[in-house]
């Protein structure tokens, strides 16, 4: 069951996740040729519900909604580095009683906006309403360099135009 879809600007691909709704999804991120919509990988994520995602250059990112984490795939090897977030800074109870694992509170990132410049990208936090700001300079390690807790589900952040502003 596809989740959330991303074209690559320049090249003939698509990443696509996997649903919300899909009833025990496989931990993988597929590759389809956006030009046939031909399935050309189904790269392994090791974390499960893989959703949000977000490409740069030879660069894709994914998010779990279920772990505080993220992975980075080279779109050229499809190798893939995990990068793990950290916990939540304020937990939201009423959220926490929908979490999968019991002693950890995800911060469930539903999707990414990437800054115009591609040097920043931003996800929302559907659990802990954190957003929060990766910076990209490098985009093989992406490090968050501000969180902002900004309460109730922030699903589907988008960058104006000119890059300077995060809605």
């Amino acid at each position: 069951v596809p989740g959330l879809v991303v074209a690559h600007p320049t090249r003939d691909l698509l990443i696509v996740g996997r649903s919300m709704s899909a009833v025990n999804p496989p931990s993988s991120v597929a590759l389809i040729r956006r030009s046939d919509m031909t399935l050309t990988a189904e790269v392994e994520i090791i974390y499960p519900r893989p959703h949000a995602n977000a490409v740069r250059d030879g660069w894709a990112y994914s998010a779990s909604l279920a772990e505080n984490r993220i992975a980075v795939i080279d779109l050229d090897t499809e190798d893939v580095t995990l990068v793990d977030l950290p916990e939540p800074t304020v937990r939201d109870t009423a959220a926490m009683a929908h979490a999968e694992h019991a002693g950890m509170t995800p911060h469930t990132l539903v999707e990414f906006a990437l800054a115009p410049d591609g040097r920043t990208m931003v996800a929302g936090g559907q659990i802990s309403g954190e957003l929060m700001v990766f910076d990209l300079s490098d985009p093989a390690t992406p490090r968050i360099i501000h969180r902002v807790q900004i309460g109730g589900a922030p699903w589907h952040p988008a960058f104006t135009p000119d890059g300077r502003w995060v809605y």
